[in-house]
């Protein structure tokens, strides 16, 4: 599985290999170069969103007193769940 802007990452970089030397092959080469930030960008708000599911699934079944204590565990979750889903964008 791949997320939306890796996705447009590959649609961009096969657009950027069919105009190579053509000023919009640079621009979107230009574009490219700044794609690595935004992925990772995506990814924290992925595993951030992840973590606050999870914290509220926890609140909702009962664990009325939470603790941020829980918080290492949920991020190594979901940080793993993110990259058993998006491996192959690695």
């Amino acid at each position: 599985m791949k997320t939306a802007m890796k996705e447009l990452q590959d649609e961009l970089e096969i657009y950027s290999r069919h105009n190579k030397g053509t000023p919009e092959g640079k621009a979107i080469d230009i574009i490219l170069s700044a794609f690595p930030k935004f992925i990772e960008a995506e990814k924290e708000q992925m595993i951030n969103f992840h973590i606050e599911v999870m914290k509220e699934g926890l609140i909702e079944e009962g664990d009325k007193k939470w603790s941020d204590g829980y918080l290492p565990k949920i991020s190594k979750t979901a940080e793993k769940h993110y990259q058993q889903t998006f491996k192959s964008d690695e």
